[in-house]
């Protein structure tokens, strides 16, 4: 039988945000800074942080290649 190699990709967050990234997410998400910081550093829940996490990851995450064999 053929061993059959399924590559999936999935985006992971970045270690460092670029300058002046907290304040475009604080618009677009409609929130202060330090709930930005505190949804991306401090790892708070709730639903705006999750928001915060979501448009971050969507906007500014990198795409990781995952190998399931």
């Amino acid at each position: 039988m053929a061993k059959v190699i399924i590559r999936t990709t999935r985006k992971v967050m970045p270690a460092l945000l670029p300058p002046g990234a907290i304040d475009d997410i604080a618009k677009v998400c409609g929130c202060g800074r330090k709930t930005v910081y505190n949804a991306l550093r401090k790892g708070m829940k709730g639903p705006v942080s999750n928001r915060v996490k979501a448009y971050c990851l969507e906007k500014y995450g990198t795409e990781v290649e995952n190998n399931n064999e």
